[in-house]
């Protein structure tokens, strides 16, 4: 016969029930302290902003640098570029195997400010007819070759020729075997002229027509000589 009371069995059920709800409120306890202490440092706190990746950061300078170039666009200025085949091209020969070859590559008109490379009035605004060439410096001369720019605008019937501004073009002087692209001849004109008859001068002597169209396009006539 057992003595009447509680069982073992029940009392270890008991016994562990309580060990457990301990544990459970002491790590409620440490939880709720933690999250505490963590909005306590967070608060009056700037949240870093997240860090943008690289691809990212490309597109906005690239999409910036797009806008700052139309902004800063001369809205008094018409240009017109060419593609090959160019409407204006001769060669200015030494030898037959060296020779600069020239490329009519665009033309404006309006107003400019006038370029370090003159040497002189350097940043003063202008109406100028500028014509941009294409150079290409075929051969070897062991050395860089310096050469004038020989192109003319004809004033009148007479014959009364005038020089552009710059005596070279921008590169002054060319290396062998070598391209070079936007090299200006530029020359002061009155702000409501709107066709220049120009010649090349030199051996090749082309005479050619630039007419800035009402709409703002430009045309370049060839001049074809009679006979």
């Amino acid at each position: 016969m057992f003595k009447e009371g509680i069982p073992p069995s029940l009392i270890i059920i008991v016994v562990f029930a309580v060990l457990i709800s301990a544990i459970a409120a002491t790590y409620w306890q440490y939880t709720k302290t933690y999250e505490n202490n963590n909005e306590e440092e967070l608060i009056g706190k700037t949240p870093e902003p997240e860090e943008e990746a690289p691809e990212n950061r490309k597109s906005i300078i690239k999409e910036s640098q797009t806008g700052t170039e139309s902004i800063s666009e001369n809205k008094n200025l018409v240009r017109s570029d060419f593609s090959y085949p160019y409407p204006i091209e001769w060669t200015s020969s030494y030898t037959k195997t060296r020779y600069f070859k020239y490329s009519l590559t665009g033309v404006s008109l309006g107003k400019r400010k006038i370029p370090s490379f003159v040497g002189k009035n350097t940043g003063k605004e202008i109406n100028a007819l500028t014509l941009y060439f294409k150079i290409d410096n075929v051969g070897r001369y062991g050395a860089k070759i310096c050469i004038d720019v020989s192109l003319r605008m004809v004033l009148n019937e007479q014959g009364d020729l005038a020089a552009p501004i710059n005596k070279r073009f921008n590169e002054g002087c060319f290396g062998d075997n070598q391209t070079y692209y936007d090299q200006e001849v530029i020359f002061e004109v009155p702000p409501d002229k709107k066709e220049f008859v120009i010649t090349t001068g030199g051996d090749s002597n082309i005479f050619f027509t630039v007419k800035v169209l009402d709409n703002g396009d430009i045309r370049v006539i060839k001049e074809v000589p009679v006979g």
